[in-house]
């Protein structure tokens, strides 16, 4: 459907990996409530805009905290799966032995849903082209259900978004039992205790982190992807300032179509061997962006 005038506005910066991919995810989660939405950025890339019939951006963000999150494993295999791999392997049992081996090959293959309302699958970590592997940020062994994704639901959920001014959303920090993804490019270090200015397994307090940022930059990548140039660790993206439907807009976000928009490149920080972060982009000339792209 086509709109004229926008559900609600928020504020963003563009040269945040994680609020721009944030603003695809919430596209996409209204999206869900609302088929046939349209989106669109202001020219500087500094507010993004979504029309989405009736809906406000408080109930959008309440139904997010409403929702549920499931492993296709299940509690139970995440529990039994969890306990397999911290124990030695020359003390399993064959009943173990083969509990692990299936409960591995499931988990190399594991779907992450949102539920109700929004019924989202998510698996677009396994993908194997480069940028989306390149992507991952957590370590191999993390179980991301229940050591990111649900403690940033938990914390989305606690808050009381009546209070604030949910324009500015994705720069809301909150207290989190868990970790964060890392996509937050203002929140990443090297993670050194230099770094953070105390060594962080001093710190009894719970981290502060922008859950949204966090969690919603988790559902976009499903379906929205930085372009990757071939042999190069950069990643593009691309806003776009016109209001476009959410395939579409997929389609420039990652440079295949260009519409006008303000182009930003960024690499992956390494925070160990195995763990990656964000790192701020920068804008780039629209020519530079395309040229690239070979």
């Amino acid at each position: 459907m086509s709109h004229s005038k926008a559900s609600f506005t928020i504020n963003v910066d563009p040269t945040n990996p994680g609020q721009f991919f944030a603003c695809c995810g919430l596209f996409e989660v209204a999206n869900r409530l609302c088929p046939g939405s349209e989106s669109w950025f202001n020219d500087e890339g500094t507010q993004f805009f979504i029309a989405c019939g009736s809906h406000s951006l408080l109930e959008l963000i309440k139904a997010i905290g409403q929702t549920r999150i499931e492993s296709s494993l299940g509690d139970d295999g995440l529990k039994r799966l969890g306990t397999l791999l911290s124990v030695a392997k020359d003390s399993l049992s064959e009943q173990d032995i083969a509990d692990k081996t299936r409960l591995q090959q499931s988990w190399y293959t594991e779907t992450i849903t949102l539920k109700e309302p929004f019924d989202i699958a998510l698996d677009w970590w396994w993908d194997g082209r480069s940028s989306v592997t390149l992507l991952k940020t957590w370590a191999a062994k993390q179980f991301v259900t229940e050591s990111i994704a649900r403690p940033l639901l938990d914390s989305i959920k606690a808050h009381n978004w009546e209070t604030i001014d949910v324009t500015n959303c994705l720069a809301i920090e909150l207290p989190v039992k868990g970790l964060p993804f890392c996509f937050d490019s203002m929140n990443n270090t090297q993670n050194t205790a230099r770094d953070y200015g105390v060594a962080p397994s001093e710190v009894k307090s719970a981290p502060c982190i922008r859950p949204l940022v966090e969690l919603l930059t988790f559902v976009a990548l499903q379906r929205f992807r930085p372009f990757r140039p071939l042999k190069s660790d950069l990643l593009y993206y691309a806003t776009w300032p016109v209001p476009l439907p959410i395939n579409v807009a997929a389609a420039v976000s990652s440079s295949c179509v260009y519409a006008g928009g303000k182009c930003f490149v960024f690499r992956m920080l390494y925070r160990t061997k195995y763990m990656k972060a964000f790192f701020s982009a920068t804008p780039v000339p629209f020519l530079e962006f395309q040229n690239d792209q070979t």
